[in-house]
């Protein structure tokens, strides 16, 4: 019998995937499942390296990205073990792409030492059977502009300082929202080259609509059919 641990549901911020994550546990618990959310905000983050830095917001003053990354694979693998032998599936809030790998990009890790470290990170995630959903808006300029329409504006200006003051960003001269958005653009062509390259059970849906009770039943069918009719043994 093989046993699914683990379940990512990943996408950039606004894409709904905190909702979906907590969604997803209490659904997985409705059938007596045992399972866990880990949530972005998850203290102590069982695989995010920047929370463990003096500067979280500027590791690349800490640390080279080639760094990091290794830290990020050997938290990723702790992880891992300690969850082979619990019996509750962990719900991640992102942390595959939205998380450390984000902070590798905006620390101009090549897109070759990028792909390499998560094909390595996929090595050790398969013993734990996971499944990964990748949620994603065609209009990425107008996903973004909605949610930060939404948030407190102190949120924005956090984003913008930490993510327009990167190495990545300050290269290429992005500022502003409209430098905001184009760094999320060349991340989410990142994002989908990898989500092509993964060979894990995989899902991903196009929510620009937010029509939620759709989105959630394609959800529920991928999940409840990789977990129970599969007949993997929780």
């Amino acid at each position: 019998m093989r046993h699914c641990r683990l379940i990512i549901v990943e996408g950039i911020m606004g894409s709904g995937k905190s909702e979906t994550s907590r969604w997803l546990t209490k659904r997985l618990k409705r059938e007596e499942l045992k399972a866990h959310l880990v949530g972005e905000a998850y203290w102590p983050h069982p695989t995010r390296v920047i929370t463990d830095l003096k500067q979280p917001l500027s590791p690349w003053l800490e640390l080279e990205a080639g760094e990091l990354a290794q830290k990020s694979l050997v938290k990723w693998r702790d992880f891992v073990d300690e969850t082979l032998n619990s019996d509750s599936i962990a719900v991640f809030d992102g942390q595959l792409f939205h998380g450390d790998l984000t902070t590798l990009m905006m620390m101009e890790m090549s897109f070759t030492e990028i792909q390499n470290y998560i094909l390595e990170l996929e090595l050790e995630l398969v013993r734990l059977n996971p499944l990964l959903i990748y949620l994603y808006q065609t209009d990425i300029e107008k996903a973004l502009h909605k949610i930060c329409g939404q948030r407190d504006p102190q949120w924005q200006k956090m984003q913008f300082d930490w993510k327009l003051s990167s190495p990545y960003c300050q290269g290429r001269g992005f500022s502003g929202m409209t430098g905001y958005v184009d760094f999320y653009k060349e991340y989410r062509g990142l994002t989908d080259e990898l989500f092509s390259l993964l060979k894990i059970d995989k899902l991903s849906l196009e929510n620009q609509a937010e029509d939620w009770p759709s989105i959630y039943a394609e959800i529920e069918s991928f999940v409840m059919e990789s977990i129970i009719d599969a007949g993997k043994d929780l």
